[in-house]
């Protein structure tokens, strides 16, 4: 067994001599060529395991998103959500306009059996043909961890009561 390791070492260290009688290359030259080619595929591995992770983070992040029929019927389309800060209740969707609007975009948080466990609302005025994130913040009491959908809609202005046209 010791020999099989010594004779291994043998090989390696003609097989590097051989490089450097072939190449012109000093001894010391060669070595910093294997160091920078080692550390190169190091700092790849670690790269790409790195922007694994990101992948995750980001899918993990990622909201399944609802888009109620009042978007459609003012322009408006929702194409990418994300859970903001998770533990903060913050999600941002992103949301595109085809003609002018102005108005209230409401959110509700949906568990996985699809009741509502929370709602935000976001006053907005955009033009024709432009886009942006919206941000909710939804209440602190929602749990997050059990929003599994959002649904996005246009909120309905309320509609005046006998006793609102009399305040007015």
């Amino acid at each position: 067994m010791h020999c099989s390791k010594l004779f291994s070492a043998g090989l390696l260290g003609i097989f590097i001599l051989s490089l450097t009688a072939c190449s012109g290359d000093s001894t010391a030259a060669l070595s910093e060529k294997m160091g920078a080619a080692a550390a190169g595929n190091a700092v790849g591995a670690i790269m790409g395991a790195g922007k694994g992770v990101a992948t995750s983070i980001d899918k993990a992040m990622q909201l399944q998103l609802e888009s109620h029929a009042s978007l459609a019927a003012n322009g408006l389309t929702i194409t990418y959500g994300k859970n903001r800060e998770p533990g903060l209740n913050k999600a941002s969707v992103y949301l595109t306009v085809s003609k002018a609007f102005n108005g209230t975009i409401q959110a509700k948080a949906l568990d996985e059996n699809g009741n509502e466990i929370g709602r935000a609302q976001k006053e907005i005025s955009m033009e024709a043909d432009s886009a942006s994130y919206l941000d909710f913040k939804f209440p602190d009491q929602m749990d997050s961890a059990m929003v599994r959908k959002i649904n996005v809609s246009v909120r309905a202005p309320a509609t005046p009561t006998p006793a609102t046209l009399a305040a007015e």
